[in-house]
């Protein structure tokens, strides 16, 4: 009996002293995880969602569409430099229709957060419409666009925030893990990128002076916050919503946001443009300063008055730049890449900012090497993509080809990127696009009241051409660390020429992170 207790005793103690070891284990893993955490705020603790609830988180660069073809899911991971936006795309599927409140749950100091419904128009899911802390399931389905701005103020590590979504009965969790890096994108953009805006489309007639000058700051002020410059579609194309000599202008166009100010022409007289150019040069506006002479000639005349133009502007100020678009040759001198070439001999001395169209360009990389090469010193060659371009910004080009946009320019290495028209529509009342373009084509802010809003909307598209310029950023200050060869050996794996590249969001941001660790290694 006694050598029964005596092993009894034994196995007791033995057992005892293992739960009381595994005991140890589980608290040192739970000290080791919140000591990780102080340089990350991130938590262990996962919220489950109500039953009757589907998720599903897409990359921005999926289509949404076909959103039932990936698993479904309840976690999201962004990476981020400071400044930089950067989105994923979530649809929410309930039993029954229910408004949800939006809650953000432990949030990351300096980083903002945008939460907004992917709304469709003439048949593309493409219109960004806030939510204002609301979201709307309609026929059981949600679409949403999730942003998070990492500002200057954000401090790098690894977080983790939870969004809450509250029905009356119903409650949808989503875990989201922010990746934010202490690189900072530069507040100027290294490329120069143009929008146009069309003016006309803006207010209606008989508004007031005051009425338009506020709807046109409202219209600048996005493009800036985009990294766009803007441009006045209807001519003259000034950047300013103000006139000239407002004092107002000088100061606004000192933002340094503006990577380039387009500046009146025809309209001033010699004492204006005289006045003018005296403040541009005095606030240490010049180098930035352009005048958009005229849009793609193509007669012999037009040309002739391209030069009468850009003398004018000479005589006054030798060292303000002029440009002028175009995608073929002056007509009747000659077809085909020969013929467009000739362009840069009519235009020479006139014109010291080219602005060639991808048409022109056929998607044959020695075509911009031909047109990079034909460039003198103080000139510059710029690009533009509209119609059907691809990669491009119309309806036909897809998630990655609006990203990519940018991609090509640092490739084939022009300095200037422009687009015609962001609000391009034959028609704001009733909103309708152009039946005479291809869908899409200028059409990248949509006018808020349609949808409910009050405020210009962005679509989908004009937020991943967004985050293509911040990959130009990063591809810059990569090149400037380690050099060209270097940093196009990485872009190559994701981007060969501009018909041939990846499409795979995943290996997008693997190339992103890559260009990310580079930088800061």
């Amino acid at each position: 009996m006694e050598t029964i207790k005596f092993v009894i005793k034994k196995y007791y103690v033995f057992y005892l002293n293992q739960i009381i070891y595994l005991i140890l284990i589980v608290c040192f893993l739970k000290l080791a995880g919140c000591s990780d955490s102080q340089d990350n705020n991130y938590s262990m603790n996962h919220l489950y969602s109500s039953s009757g609830t589907t998720s599903w988180v897409l990359h921005s660069l999926d289509d949404i569409s076909s959103y039932q073809s990936v698993p479904t899911s309840d976690k999201a991971t962004l990476v981020l430099i400071k400044g930089e936006y950067e989105h994923f795309q979530l649809v929410l599927r309930s039993e029954t229709d229910d408004v949800f409140a939006v809650e953000r749950l432990d949030k990351t100091d300096g980083v903002e957060f945008n939460c907004r419904a992917i709304t469709g128009f003439e048949g593309h899911e493409d219109v960004l419409v806030p939510c204002n802390g609301s979201v709307k399931v309609s026929g059981n389905l949600a679409k949403l666009w999730i942003t998070y701005h990492a500002t200057s103020q954000a401090t790098a590590g690894r977080y983790q925030e939870t969004l809450v979504f509250s029905g009356a009965t119903q409650k949808i969790y989503i875990e989201v893990i922010l990746e934010v890096h202490a690189i900072i994108l530069p507040e100027t953009s290294s490329i120069t990128t143009v929008f146009g805006i069309y003016t006309t489309h803006l207010m209606p007639q008989n508004s007031s002076s005051s009425e338009f000058e506020n709807k046109y700051r409202e219209m600048t002020d996005l493009l800036l916050s985009y990294r766009i410059s803007p441009f006045s579609n209807i001519w003259p194309a000034v950047s300013s919503p103000y006139t000239w000599n407002d004092p107002r202008t000088m100061t606004y166009i000192s933002d340094n946001r503006f990577s380039r100010i387009a500046l009146p022409c025809y309209s001033l007289s010699e004492e204006e443009l005289q006045s003018m150019l005296g403040s541009v040069m005095q606030n240490g506006l010049l180098d930035k300063s352009y005048i958009y002479v005229l849009d793609e000639p193509s007669s012999l005349d037009a040309y002739a008055q391209v030069k009468m133009y850009s003398d004018r502007i000479k005589k006054i100020s030798p060292d303000l730049k002029t440009m002028v678009t175009f995608y073929k040759g002056p007509d009747g001198q000659g077809e085909g890449m020969d013929g467009f070439m000739k362009a840069f001999d009519y235009l020479r001395g006139s014109v010291r900012i080219f602005c060639t169209g991808y048409y022109a360009l056929q998607n044959d990389e020695q075509n911009s090497k031909r047109c990079r090469e034909n460039i003198l010193p103080g000139e510059e060659w710029w690009t533009y993509a509209c119609m059907s371009d691809k990669p491009g910004l119309s309806y036909n080009s897809s998630p990655i080809e609006n990203r990519i946009v940018l991609w090509r320019c640092w490739k084939e290495q022009n300095t200037g990127f422009l687009y015609w028209s962001v609000n391009g529509f034959a028609s704001t009342e009733p909103l309708a696009s152009s039946t005479n373009l291809p869908a899409g084509d200028g059409v990248l802010v949509y006018p808020g009241r349609p949808f409910g809003s009050e405020v210009p909307l962005v679509s989908v598209r004009l937020e991943r051409w967004r985050d293509g310029a911040e990959d130009y950023e990063l591809l810059t200050m990569l090149e400037n660390k380690k050099g060209r060869v270097f940093t196009q050996a990485l872009l190559q794996r994701v981007y060969q020429n501009p018909l041939k590249y990846t499409n795979d969001p995943e290996e997008v941001e693997m190339f992103k992170t890559r260009l990310i660790r580079e930088i800061e290694s």
